[in-house]
């Protein structure tokens, strides 16, 4: 490879690296902006609650409040989606940091990092055979290893 193929595969990945860190912290502050707007509204329910409850006054209706946190709730979730699709990765059921898919414990705070139940483990997916190349697991109906691309079926004429 040479110097300008070496410097063009660099700035590209420099460029891949900042569109993820710009995409991030994009959706860090939506997430924040939305968390804010759910304590908020949190805070006006406690309030009003408490004081009816304090002068004796029927309790007040707060089906459009509730609405409105089923929609941040749901703008919020979609949010976490999106990151996860788009950084590869999954949050933490037990303190919401984001790790890589392949990650099997949280970084932040050690739990164990539950698989995407539409995802299967590795070692859940059917790989009885091996490699006669290099050794790597491959599903007994594959035609070619996946690891060194070795020819593990002669192509049926």
């Amino acid at each position: 490879m040479g110097l300008f193929e070496s410097i063009s595969v660099s700035g590209k990945k420099f460029q891949n690296e900042v569109h993820a860190f710009t995409n991030k912290v994009q959706f860090t502050s939506d997430e924040k902006g939305i968390n804010a707007e759910i304590k908020e509204i949190y805070t006006m329910i406690g309030e009003t609650l408490y004081k009816a409850y304090k002068d004796g006054k029927d309790m007040p209706d707060y089906i459009e409040e509730f609405n409105k946190l089923d929609e941040l709730n749901k703008k919020l979730q979609k949010i976490k989606t999106e990151r996860e699709t788009l950084l590869n990765c999954i949050s933490c059921s037990k303190c919401g940091t984001f790790v890589p898919k392949e990650s099997r414990f949280c970084p932040n705070c050690g739990a164990v990092v539950s698989q995407k139940k539409d995802e299967p483990k590795k070692e859940e997916k059917k790989k009885t055979s091996f490699c006669p190349t290099c050794g790597e697991p491959v599903d007994d109906d594959s035609a070619f290893c996946a690891y060194c691309g070795a020819v593990l079926k002669k192509p049926e004429a």
